[in-house]
């Protein structure tokens, strides 16, 4: 019997497959659910992971995932339009913040026309020149 070598993990030490980060990060990003929700929703099936768990898992992906999203910025740049808008929202225990401070999402997407399709979102604590 000849076993195969697993497959490189997308976040070593960690039981997290690529699978698995995906679904959380669509679950939290694009269907808009917190992360005490996910773990509740792992919890019923059997899945016992703690939301700070997630949370890590969520930033080591962003910081996996950071040059994919500088090359889609650059060609979002490279468009003679941007689409963007802004959305407030309230982060909860964010340093030197206080909890009813605003801070805001944008999102910013190529024309319908464009060759290649990009949409990015961009948090900002708040509406400051960085």
């Amino acid at each position: 019997i000849i076993t195969a070598a697993m497959p490189r993990q997308p976040l070593p030490g960690s039981i997290a497959t690529a699978g698995t980060l995906a679904t959380v990060a669509v679950s939290k990003y694009a269907d808009g659910l917190p992360l005490y929700r996910i773990e509740k929703e792992l919890a019923r099936v059997g899945v016992e992971l703690q939301r700070t768990t997630l949370a890590s898992w969520m930033i080591k992906t962003a910081e996996r995932l950071s040059p994919l999203y500088l090359a889609m910025q650059e060609s979002l740049l490279g468009e003679s339009v941007i689409h963007g808008d802004e959305t407030t929202l309230q982060v909860l225990k964010e340093p030197d913040k206080r909890a009813q401070s605003q801070s805001y999402l944008w999102a910013y997407t190529s024309p319908a026309q464009s060759t290649t399709p990009v949409v990015l979102f961009d948090y900002q604590p708040g509406r400051g020149h960085t």
